[in-house]
This record gives structure tokens, C-alpha cells and sequence, in this order.
């Protein structure tokens, strides 16, 4: 089944952004992400493209929605899932990459040393 093409329908940093991260992952040879405030999907549609399966996490409800409905074919293939929970709360399996953007600045200082811990905790070796 061909999936949804991920489009530029974004602010310029972005786009910058997402043009680095797809030519990153053309060198990556991991197969499973989390993506930690996952947002409307976009960061996540890439990866789910360049043939990755995960979970995107994040807190709105509303983001949670745009994400599923731009990656539904993807949930559909049993290939992702979208979590409107806090990541702190994770007790599933490692997985090789654990991405998120725009996310870190939210957290105190305690939280920030909390958060690298957890996403340590949940990734496989090499990841």
C-alpha cells in the first residue's frame, strides 16, 4: 500500500529541519522509533516512510487526532500507534531511535535529567 507523501505545508525552520532528518535517514539502518511529542505527525510520517515502525507520544488531544489521521494507513498495517499519554509512563518495548523536537525546553531541569534517563532506559543497544 503507498503511503501519504510527506508535504512542506511548514513554518522554514521546519522544513530545514525535516530536509536534514530525511537525509539522515537514508544512512540510518534502524528499524522501530518513538517519537516524543509527536505533534500532527510529520516528524513520525517520515520515519514510518523510510520503512520504520513506532509510537508517537504526546500530551494534546487535538495533535493526537491530526497525527492519527495523517498516519491512519500506517496504523491501519498495524506499523504505528499514537499515544495521548506522557511518555514517563512508557512500560513498553526498547526500541532502536527515540526522537523528539521541540519538546526538551518544556521540562525543569529535574524533569530534563529524568526524561535523557527514560529514553536511555528504552533503547536497544546501538540505538
Amino acid at each position: 500500500m503507498k503511503h501519504e507523501k510527506l508535504t512542506y505545508n511548514l513554518a522554514p525552520g521546519n522544513i530545514l529541519q525535516n530536509m536534514y532528518l530525511e537525509r539522515r535517514l537514508k544512512k540510518l539502518r534502524k528499524t522501530t522509533f518513538i517519537e516524543l511529542g509527536s505533534g500532527n505527525g510529520n516528524i513520525s510520517a517520515m520515519l514510518l516512510n523510510s520503512g520504520m515502525s513506532g509510537i508517537g507520544f504526546d500530551l494534546s488531544e487535538t495533535a493526537c487526532d491530526l497525527n492519527r489521521k495523517k498516519n491512519g494507513s500506517y496504523i491501519k498495517d498495524g506499523m504505528y500507534q499514537v499515544e495521548e499519554a506522557d511518555f514517563f509512563d512508557y512500560r513498553g518495548a526498547k526500541v532502536d531511535v527515540i526522537i523528539s523536537s521541540h519538546v526538551i525546553e518544556h521540562l525543569s531541569d529535574e524533569l530534563l535529567e529524568q526524561y535523557f534517563c527514560k529514553c536511555e532506559s528504552f533503547l536497544n543497544r546501538g540505538g
